[in-house]
């Protein structure tokens, strides 16, 4: 157990450096991020530098500050860095192809040093969440369909859509008839040569620069 005088002495030691660590902050930028750089469709990786010796005990840690650029949010998430001597951490669980701004800011106990310099950085691709939305099929006459859709919603795009693939199948046996690939501003398609009393099944995907998402499930069409 620590005796008065003991106490007093702690405290004035984490005094002086807490004043320390305020004058050092007040007069220059204690870190600096040096990059920002995304590693996956979640995750970016940051790396900055120290302008002060951890080993003077003037950083507690760092602050990791970031907000989703692309949807205009002014709300930043914040997550903590015990150890800044290490230079580098990976910020993951972010969304798929989105913009983030982040910055990062040293404390000691409960003070808060100057903000460093922030950095913007796209994740990266991935392949779309989701198949095409509102899908509606029908005949056009009598050996002819025709297929409708939607893109997939946009939480669900996780990259520029670069088009849709429709593969056709024979009902009864489910023997792939047809495959199309289709680009990106094409929403509808006619389905020619179909026999009269058989039935296909029709089913849709999209698809990203980083491959092809989920297809829907199937919908018939009885000619």
């Amino acid at each position: 157990m620590l005796s008065s005088l003991q106490f007093w002495q702690s405290s004035r030691a984490l005094e002086k450096i807490a004043l320390l660590f305020e004058n050092i902050t007040a007069s220059c930028k204690v870190v600096e991020l040096i990059d920002a750089a995304a590693i996956n469709s979640t995750a970016v990786r940051l790396d900055w530098v120290m302008h002060v010796s951890v080993t003077e005990k003037y950083v507690e840690g760092l602050y990791v500050r970031y907000r989703d650029v692309s949807a205009n949010s002014q709300q930043y998430n914040i997550m903590t860095v015990l150890n800044p001597s290490i230079e580098s951490h990976v910020v993951a669980n972010l969304k798929k192809y989105t913009k983030y701004e982040f910055f990062l800011a040293p404390f000691y106990q409960t003070l808060e040093g100057q903000p460093s310099n922030s950095k913007i950085v796209q994740t990266y691709e991935d392949v779309p969440s989701a198949p095409p939305d509102s899908i509606k099929i029908g005949m056009y006459n009598l050996t002819a369909g025709w297929v409708r859709w939607s893109p997939p919603p946009p939480q669900h795009h996780n990259g520029n859509l670069l088009g849709y693939k429709i593969e056709v199948t024979a009902g009864n046996t489910l023997k792939v008839l047809a495959n199309m690939t289709l680009n990106a501003t094409t929403t509808s398609v006619l389905l020619n040569n179909l026999t009269t009393g058989a039935t296909y099944n029709v089913r849709l995907n999209s698809f990203t620069k980083a491959g092809d998402g989920p297809y829907s499930k199937p919908f018939d069409i009885q000619v």
